[in-house]
């Protein structure tokens, strides 16, 4: 994602469409990253990643947060869960069916 569109989403917080835009994690580094830090360390990574997503999230509901530190959490939380696909074996195409499944019953449930 170029610094411009970065800017653009951080000023005026229009997240429409960035899932399109996040780049995958190169597959070399995640098996590399496994490989050095062991994968039984990804379940560390990824609870303390979201640890601190959740912490500035908090920060936010105060009015004290930063949107940057948010961004920046959100995107270790991507990284970890990245390696934790690789580590259980999860595929993009399971986990689209299941958020399929969760949005159709989301809209059944605010559409009723």
């Amino acid at each position: 994602m170029n610094s411009i569109l970065l800017c653009y989403i951080l000023r005026n917080k229009n997240w429409e469409g960035v899932k399109n835009l996040i780049n995958e994690v190169d597959p070399k580094i995640l098996a590399l990253n496994m490989a050095l830090n062991g994968e039984s360390r990804i379940k560390f990574y990824l609870l303390e990643e979201m640890a601190e997503l959740q912490k500035e999230i908090i920060k936010d509901l105060r009015d004290k947060g930063s949107q940057v530190n948010i961004l920046g959490e959100m995107a270790d939380v991507y990284y970890t869960l990245s390696l934790a696909k690789r580590y259980y074996g999860i595929t993009d195409q399971e986990i689209n069916a299941v958020i399929a499944t969760k949005e159709a019953r989301a809209m059944a449930e605010m559409t009723s």
